[in-house]
């Protein structure tokens, strides 16, 4: 790059269509959207709906529909509330309270289709926080085993230990030892407490 040359992004401010300019790292974090604070301002009183529209994406060919807003950690999308206190809302929960009806204290919304930032209100659906659990079971997305980071076996091991166990060789003791692991983890896991899901 020439000395002296722009880094900087051509953006279209949201509420006044002015173009600007900005630093990627901005828009990364999520900047970029307004070209000053007085625009900021502005998008915040533009109702929450129509600010919702503006980031409804693509559909996809199984029907989801697509946040291409902002998306939190867990890759669902957040919108801002627009009201004081400033706070971020969940996109999905949004679609849902637009679309379907309000949700009542106490419920989540989950997804069909299991995609978080899919805001397709047919995809939508309440439960509680165990219901969202036993879903989470049921797709078999919860993490166990080795995608546990704190996990110091692996499934091999598991039933490397369980086989010598089984021959009769060797104590849960002697097993803790032999594999660096707490007493109550060698035990946990030869008596399935612990990794059920390897055979």
């Amino acid at each position: 790059m020439l000395k002296g040359q722009s880094t900087k992004t051509a953006r279209q401010c949201l509420v006044c269509g002015k173009t600007f300019l900005i630093h990627p790292r901005h828009i990364k974090l999520g900047g970029g959207k307004m070209c000053s604070p007085a625009c900021r301002n502005r998008h915040r009183t533009i109702p929450l709906e129509e600010r919702f529209f503006r980031y409804v994406g693509s559909i996809t060919a199984a029907g989801c529909i697509l946040w291409k807003g902002l998306t939190n950690a867990d890759g669902y999308g957040v919108i801002g509330s627009g009201i004081r206190p400033w706070r971020n809302l969940i996109a999905s929960r949004v679609s849902y309270e637009l679309f379907v009806a309000i949700i009542p204290d106490g419920l989540s919304v989950l997804h069909h289709c299991d995609n978080p930032p899919c805001i397709n209100p047919a995809h939508l659906f309440l439960g509680t926080t165990a219901d969202n659990a036993a879903d989470k079971v049921a797709k078999g997305r919860q993490l166990r085993g080795e995608s546990l980071a704190w996990s110091r076996l692996t499934e091999e091991r598991v039933r490397e230990i369980r086989e010598r166990h089984k021959a009769g060789d060797v104590t849960f003791r002697q097993l803790a030892e032999l594999y660096g692991i707490s007493f109550n983890a060698i035990r946990c896991a030869i008596r399935r407490h612990t990794w059920r899901h390897v055979d």
